[in-house]
């Protein structure tokens, strides 16, 4: 994801507009099937074809920022395709939460599974959706959402929380505290604050907020990023531009200068010849670890 340098974001108002940032440039390739919900083409390099609820979630929000400005019909209809799908395919749980399962293997993640990052993005998706077309339904599947986002982790939801780790929203099964999934999920908690301005959604948002500052050591490394708090890896190109542009909109929805520092601090190491030469030593070198089974 990378800023918009096309639209104008609003970061407080209760009217959503715009998302806070662009996806379009990691949108994998995909079709549509007959009701015009996009599809996963060749799901790494297996030839099948999946729903991911995420690029789904995601490409709700493209169409809906394109019709923005557009006000093409094409736009609008493939909004509300997408609309559609989330809420045909929301999982009901205990007549209170509703979770979009993955139903392929990924990784270490096998089907059935769910992800905070999806639940987020669904909140975000389905809340413009709510403002435009006025239908309660679809504030209620957001809430749903969130519900289930926040039910605690040994409960089956998506928040872990502990002494050091206040709240925190696990994009996968594995409790790895992934920094992107994390802030995602965080920006659609948000958002139903900006709509409802109901104070427990604000509550939730901050105390994650607050989670990531008191844990920015574990994922500064110095010279780069880490995906997740668990790997001794560096985030990859794309998913530490991602952590630059999460702090840039962290820094925008709060007005707190620890997020613009350490923004601009890793900008500066995403630009630094000699630092993109200390990650690569740590890859190489970790890898050579890994072959030779040293842990």
């Amino acid at each position: 994801m990378e800023l918009y340098n096309r639209y104008k974001i609003d970061y407080h108002g209760e009217v959503l507009g715009c998302y806070y940032g662009d996806f379009i440039k990691g949108i994998r390739a995909f079709d549509r099937d007959e009701s015009g919900a996009v599809r996963w083409l060749n799901h790494r390099g297996t030839g099948e074809t999946i729903y991911n609820p995420n690029m789904i979630a995601e490409w709700a929000l493209i169409t809906h920022d394109r019709y923005i400005h557009s006000k093409s019909d094409t736009d609008l209809v493939d909004f509300q395709n997408q609309i559609n799908w989330l809420v045909n395919n929301a999982t009901d749980v205990d007549n209170d939460k509703a979770c979009w399962y993955y139903k392929f293997d990924f990784g270490k993640e096998k089907a059935p599974w769910g992800s905070a990052i999806s639940q987020g993005m669904a909140i975000c998706a389905l809340l413009r959706a709510y403002q435009f077309f006025k239908k309660e339904d679809y504030l209620e599947l957001a809430i749903k959402s969130y519900n289930m986002l926040n039910l605690n982790y040994e409960k089956g939801g998506f928040k872990f929380s502990d002494d050091k780790w206040k709240l925190w929203y696990e994009e996968d099964n594995f409790q790895e505290h992934i920094l992107n999934g994390h802030i995602y999920a965080l920006l659609g908690v948000y958002d139903l604050y900006r709509v409802t301005k109901d104070k427990k959604y604000y509550e939730s948002f901050i105390t994650g907020i607050d989670t990531i500052k008191e844990n920015i050591d574990v994922f500064d490394m110095g010279f780069n990023t880490k995906y997740d708090a668990i790997s001794l890896h560096p985030a990859n190109n794309s998913y530490h531009y991602t952590h630059i542009t999460q702090f840039q909109i962290l820094y925008a929805i709060t007005n707190d200068e620890f997020f613009k520092i350490y923004a601009n601090k890793f900008k500066n190491y995403f630009n630094s010849f000699r630092d993109k030469i200390r990650t690569l030593i740590l890859i190489l070198k970790l890898d050579i670890y890994s072959k030779l089974g040293i842990k």
